[in-house]
């Protein structure tokens, strides 16, 4: 293939058609860079490429890679980061709380099983639960480590309390350990290995018998989850930014400076030792000559209407993308009015139904490997293994409104049966099953005996209904 060549008599006009083609304001760069680059045609884009390299602003790219981002968004969350701390803390715990707040219900499904006398799956279960504070404060730990990480891998050993066998599970801490799971196809891990690339002997596998994994955000076809605010993390430091701004802003718009003109330099000497002589600040009486002038100068004010813009803009954006309202990011005064501030938990609400959904299946492998393993640690026979179907787990429905207006919406649906008492029960945060099984028993008690009830119904429908509207019950 022939190449064509630019001699040295045009290679002026090509530099001249170059700098009209990206521009004078980078003719500088291009005569330095040109004469050692080869001014073939063919190989032209090369000088365009390394004018783009110096070109670029390599600091509005965030590089950082997955672990540093990962313990970047776990420095803001204990408050040790310097930018991002509140946002991400906030955000959190509000989906933390959101998805675990209630508790984690477990109902045993064993034949013939009740209150008073559990199946064997669901005593043993209870260890588990209250050995591990499964049962409390362990959930919330277990969600703030699902929304830090965007996964969690729960490893597990056998322990006893007293003289009863149980497991004993703990957390794996993704920054120190960098684990890696891997998978045999994309429903089934095969193995989890901590300190992957450790040389110095810490590096340990776990078969999958011994953990639990879960991993939220992530591809379907991944190996690990996503963090809520990795996507977002430079726009929440950002954020933290502009709020330092608008604060620096403030004091230089509350600290105005004060000119002083006067007709000649011996006027202007007269003024300096009258300000000095007592000490003179803004707020003070100043005596001055006709001719002199006095003036303060400030900010304009648009430089702030600027910055809250900005931030206006940088707390929608991560509230839109974490699915959190803004008024549990720090910021009230952007919740419009009521309508708005209730809309804007739909979108968390239904990202904690997905997230719960997640969490659902992960305790659904955590009791069955469990149990598999303490069917071998009590040494029980086939026929007795202790059955993972027989208990139960679920999430309380996440409900919204104030009780007012739930009780306002779905009380009378219920009594007119328009929904089921099942549904009015989820609806107001209650556990059907236990409830239907407490009615019955407050039937066999001959506890269920009411007077007027229609007349107490309607009138809590009525209460209900003013205090809703802004009016007195």
């Amino acid at each position: 293939m022939a190449e064509l060549k630019i001699g040295n008599e045009h290679k002026s006009n090509f530099l001249d058609r170059m700098i009209f083609r990206v521009g004078s304001a980078i003719a500088a760069r291009i005569d330095e860079v040109g004469p050692s680059v080869n001014t073939d045609v063919a190989s032209s884009y090369k000088l365009l490429d390394r004018i783009g390299d110096r070109d670029t602003d390599t600091t509005e790219r965030d590089n950082r890679n997955r672990f540093t981002k990962l313990s970047a968004i776990r420095k803001c969350y204990k408050g040790e980061a310097k930018r991002g701390n509140l946002v991400l803390g906030s955000i959190t715990d509000f989906h933390a709380a959101l998805q675990m707040g209630q508790g984690l219900r477990s109902k045993d499904q064993g034949d013939g099983a009740s209150a008073d006398n559990p199946s064997p799956e669901m005593e043993a279960w209870k260890i588990f639960l209250d050995l591990n504070d499964l049962d409390q404060e362990g959930l919330i730990d277990l969600a703030v480590a699902g929304e830090l990480d965007g996964q969690v891998l729960m490893r597990f050993a056998p322990d006893t309390v007293g003289d009863e066998p149980t497991v004993r599970a703990w957390i794996v801490p993704l920054t120190t350990t960098q684990y890696r799971v891997e998978f045999q196809n994309p429903w089934e891990t095969s193995r989890a290995v901590l300190y992957p690339d450790d040389v110095d002997g810490k590096r340990e596998v776990l078969e999958p018998h011994e953990f639990a994994f879960v991993r939220f955000r992530g591809v379907k076809d991944g190996t690990y989850g996503i963090p809520r605010g990795l996507r977002v993390l430079e726009e929440m430091e950002n954020l933290h930014d502009a709020v330092r701004d608008w604060r620096k802003v403030n004091r230089i718009h509350s600290s105005p400076t004060p000119i002083f003109k006067a007709k000649d330099v011996e006027g202007l000497k007269r003024i300096k030792a009258a300000i000095n002589g007592m000490n003179w600040k803004i707020g003070m009486a100043f005596v001055m000559l006709a001719e002199d002038s006095y003036e303060l100068v400030g900010l304009s004010g648009g430089e702030l209407e600027s910055l809250k813009e900005e931030i206006v803009k940088l707390a929608q954006f991560v509230s839109g993308a974490t699915n959190t309202p803004v008024n549990f990011m720090g910021f009230p005064d952007l919740m419009s009015n009521r309508s708005v501030a209730d809309s804007e938990m739909e979108p968390a609400i239904a990202s904690t139904g997905k997230t719960q959904k997640q969490w659902i299946g992960f305790f659904e492998e955590v009791k069955s490997k469990i149990f598999a393993m303490l069917n071998v640690e009590h040494g029980r026979e086939v026929e007795t293994f202790y059955d993972p179907a027989n208990v139960d787990v679920k999430f309380p429905a996440v409900s919204q409104g104030s009780e007012g207006e739930t009780i306002t919406a779905w009380l009378p649906a219920v009594l007119s049966n328009k929904v089921s008492l099942s549904t009015f029960h989820t609806k107001v945060g209650l556990d059907p099953d236990d409830e239907l099984k407490a009615i019955e028993q407050e039937g066999e008690d001959g506890q269920d005996e009411q007077d007027d009830t229609d007349e107490r119904v309607n009138q809590i429908v009525l209460d209900a209904r003013r205090q809703a509207e802004g009016g007195e019950g």
